[in-house]
Formats: C-alpha cells, sequence, structure tokens
C-alpha cells in the first residue's frame, strides 16, 4: 500500500503558484505603466489641439488660407504710398469655428464688435459655425 497523502499538495504546485504571482505583479506593472504613458500623451494631445484652436484662420481675398495667433495685432505706422491700392483692398474674410463669438472675433482682429455687426449686417450678436464674417479694417 501507498502510503503518501492524497490531500498534501506536492511542492512542484507550490512554484507554479510563485510563478503565476511574479507573472500577475509583472503584468499589472505594465498595464500601470501603460496606462501612465497613454494619460500624458492624451494631455499632450489635448495641449496641442488647445493651442490650435486659439489660432485664427482667416481667408485673404486672394482666396489663400493663412493662420494667424489669437491676438491683436501690433499698430506699426506705415506711410501708405498708393492710396488707391489700399481704397481696392477688400476687408478680411473669417470663417466661424466652433466656439467663437463676436467679441474674441473683435479681439483677435483689432477691431470692434459693432464694426464687424456693421460690416456684415448683423441683427444680434448669434453668428452660425461655417459663415462667413467680413472683418473690417482697425
Amino acid at each position: 500500500m501507498n502510503a503518501s497523502n492524497p490531500f498534501q499538495v506536492p511542492a512542484w504546485t507550490q512554484i507554479n503558484r510563485e510563478q503565476r504571482r511574479r507573472e500577475r505583479f509583472k503584468k499589472t506593472v505594465i498595464a500601470t505603466v501603460a496606462a501612465v504613458v497613454l494619460l500624458l500623451v492624451g494631455l499632450l494631445i489635448e495641449g496641442c489641439k488647445t493651442e490650435r484652436d486659439t489660432m485664427s484662420t482667416s481667408v485673404t481675398p486672394q482666396g489663400q488660407v493663412s493662420a494667424a495667433p489669437a491676438v491683436p495685432p501690433q499698430s506699426n505706422p506705415v506711410p501708405k504710398e498708393n492710396p488707391v491700392t489700399d481704397a481696392s483692398h477688400s476687408p478680411t474674410v473669417y470663417v466661424v469655428k466652433s466656439g467663437d463669438t463676436l467679441s474674441r472675433i473683435a479681439k483677435a482682429h483689432g477691431t470692434t464688435v459693432k464694426a464687424i455687426e456693421a460690416a456684415n449686417a448683423l441683427n444680434s450678436d448669434r453668428i452660425q459655425v461655417g459663415a462667413e464674417l467680413k472683418i473690417p479694417e482697425a
């Protein structure tokens, strides 16, 4: 008759438990590091989107799209050499984006809300996304 105890746990299963515990710990550490990296990448992308949203896009009379910072342009007094060409220059056209307001657009282009309303014959301060607004020169 065999005298071994059928309820005794063999030594090789204890080794497997240690290995499984170590593997589980490794997987937990790797998952935590991956989650932190994904969070940092997400924050970096969001920061870049926020910075890009502060840029305003304007369309020149020739149909070219240009991006300019959302700060008012610096006033540099430049003497006008040919007033005929300056008088025929049409105002900048701005395409309204989501989240834009007339006051923010006016501030970005160095003009006033009243001037934008007058140039576009607006009755209220409500604007639609995608609408093209004429931005009068300051």
